[in-house]
């Protein structure tokens, strides 16, 4: 399963503290599946990052612990309580999925300051779709960071896309 993984950086700006009390996204559109190219983009590494998942596929798509997203666990704030004083940062990596449609939805962040609720609409639209069958792509590209200019490469049809030996042994292709 693919996901189109999302980083959200929020910031404090507020003089008394905030509290995250949920991340869901709106669905605007689903349309198919898009056919095309896959583009493939390992990882560069370990994050400290809060970890996430939306399935999309799901009536009310909500931020769940990342193991939860196929069966829609509780929200990812009823376990973890997540505050934001002034001048403080903190990251989230969502991992958006969709296992039917094409979907074009918004990322909003419901917050609480005092006695005040407040959704944060996060600007842009985001687009997700489903991971095609092996072999049905028409291209096949690698996004090779570890390489000087970074730049795509082609994968073949029918050839698995192998790592360079510094990204399986967690070097991470600096």
């Amino acid at each position: 399963m693919d996901s189109s993984p999302i980083r959200l950086h929020l910031w404090g700006t507020r003089q008394e503290t905030v509290t995250i009390i949920g991340v869901r996204a709106h669905v605007l559109s689903r349309t198919p599946p898009i056919v095309g190219s896959e583009v493939v983009c390992p990882s560069s590494g370990g994050s400290s990052a809060q970890q996430v998942a939306i399935n999309l596929d799901h009536g009310e798509p909500k931020a769940v612990e990342p193991l939860d997203e196929l069966i829609g666990g509780p929200s990812y704030f009823k376990a973890h309580t997540v505050t934001l004083e002034k001048g403080e940062p903190i990251d989230f990596t969502i991992a958006a999925i969709t296992l039917r449609d094409t979907v074009r939805w918004r990322l909003e962040v419901d917050t609480e300051s005092g006695n005040k609720r407040e959704t944060v609409v996060v600007p842009g639209d985001f687009i997700t779709t489903p991971s095609q069958p092996k072999g049905s792509y028409g291209q096949r590209w690698m996004w090779r960071w570890d390489l000087r200019p970074p730049h795509l490469e082609r994968v073949g049809p029918g050839e698995e896309i192998h790592y360079p030996p510094s990204w399986a042994a967690g070097a991470g292709g600096t």
